[in-house]
């Protein structure tokens, strides 16, 4: 396989097959490059070679050749030239053939070992990537386990607080649930006590009435007060046992007594309203008249109730009174 000759521009390096210009310095260019170079055109005093920079004085120092000749051109040529010129012309294209093929190698050389020189260094860099990257790798790996630790670790942390923040949600149910039925059972006692001090207040009420129409009666053992301007009043309070105690002394110095007080009532156990002006002793003693001017006549057949001077110091009650499902305590439990 022949070699091929190339241009020797190094811009160039174009294939050369069919016709170029060949220099008596041995460089060999492509018509493009002698006419852009100006080998073609430029005087042959100032004319150089591209490739050497050597002085092409002479008009045959730059010619342009066929690289393909004609049989008839190869016949020709060389016609009538004694052997030794034709030996020395064939000596002269093989030396000039010889270079084009050494410049050729070196050149393909210095390419291979440019090439080589950057592969080597690319390949060292390669490499320091590489390294590089493996210890990256390396470091997050590391990173990684320990994150991947921490967040165990977290998890547990998170479920054990679930698992304590279920439980005090469960216990904080139960105290609310605890905490519900106390507040209902002491509400419940309120309403009880107020239940009871009503009845007991009632009870306080219906007792007071009761001795003043006694002392207003005309066969009560007490002068009648004239009245006054506001009407019979009695403090029933100072008749309760729940007060100052007065009126216990006030009874037994005096020997009075409910269960002698005969009341007539209406069936229903209602007292009919009238104008009535009563005077009468409060049980201290002072003369006192009632706020209201309407006096209520005494309640009857109280049987259940019972009221006793000196030794009785209770109020009897038949049944106890309820609140919802609850029983609250008698006025007597009360009294005691």
């Amino acid at each position: 396989m022949d070699f091929t000759l190339r241009c020797n521009s190094l811009k160039c390096r174009t294939k050369l097959s069919n016709r170029a210009v060949v220099t008596t310095c041995s460089h060999i260019f492509c018509i493009d490059c002698t006419n852009e170079l100006g080998l073609s055109k430029a005087d042959s005093n100032i004319r150089v070679c591209p490739a050497c920079d050597t002085p092409l004085t002479n008009p045959d120092d730059a010619v342009e050749t066929r690289l393909d000749p004609t049989e008839d051109y190869k016949t020709s040529v060389l016609s009538g030239l004694s052997p030794t010129i034709i030996m020395e012309c064939a000596g002269r294209a093989l030396a000039f053939y010889s270079y084009q093929t050494t410049q050729e190698i070196m050149y393909q050389e210095y390419l291979a070992n440019s090439l080589t020189e950057k592969y080597t260094a690319l390949n060292a860099e390669l490499d320091k990537v590489v390294h590089d990257a493996n210890v990256e790798i390396t470091n997050l790996r590391g990173k990684l386990q320990m994150a991947q630790q921490e967040q165990k670790r977290l998890d547990d942390e998170m479920h054990k607080m679930a698992d304590a923040f279920r439980e005090k949600s469960k216990n904080q149910a139960h105290l609310q649930k605890v905490y519900t039925q106390l507040k209902a059972q002491v509400l419940a006692g309120q309403v009880a006590s107020a239940a009871s001090d009503d009845a007991e207040a009632t009870l306080e009420s219906a007792t007071g009435e009761r001795f003043a129409n006694r002392l207003a009666s005309p066969g009560g053992a007490y002068p009648r007060l004239a009245p006054g301007r506001n009407g019979p009043c009695v403090d029933s309070r100072r008749w309760s046992n729940g007060s100052t105690g007065s009126g216990d002394a006030w009874r037994g110095n005096h020997g009075y007594s409910a269960r002698n007080v005969q009341i007539n009532a209406t069936p229903q156990h209602r007292t009919r309203l009238g104008d009535m002006n009563v005077q009468t002793y409060h049980p201290s003693g002072d003369p006192r008249v009632l706020n209201t001017p309407i006096a209520r006549n005494p309640l009857g057949n109280l049987a259940p109730n019972s009221f006793s001077g000196a030794g009785g110091n209770r109020y009897g009650l038949s049944a106890g009174m309820r609140s919802g499902k609850q029983t609250y305590p008698t006025a007597d439990s009360r009294l005691h």
